[in-house]
């Protein structure tokens, strides 16, 4: 069921959009989707971090990480609700594979 709060957001948006003189998403594919839906200019702001070299790669055994096991990684600066990180991590018992 969808919440009321998101039911209203597309009228809200629908009526707010054409007064706007400036609007910023944050990636190509809803940029597009705005620019086609409202014929408005619309600025990209990445939010993930820029992109780091490093000049070499530490391997499983550098880190103390096994190497006959699968590895899953969440990362971000938190674990925030209804992102999906309570739910991937209740799946984990209906894998088969063994996960370190």
């Amino acid at each position: 069921m969808i919440d009321q709060r998101f039911r209203n957001f597309g009228k809200d948006e629908r009526s707010i959009f054409p007064k706007l003189n400036d609007i910023i998403t944050v990636n190509n594919s809803i940029a597009a989707l705005y620019q086609n839906e409202y014929h408005k200019d619309i600025t990209v702001v990445r939010n993930i971090s820029p992109i780091q070299t490093h000049s070499s790669v530490k391997t499983r055994l550098e880190l103390g990480l096994p190497e006959d096991k699968h590895l899953i990684i969440l990362q971000g600066a938190g674990i925030n609700i209804q992102r999906g990180s309570e739910e991937a991590l209740e799946a984990m018992q209906y894998l088969k594979m063994q996960f370190y």
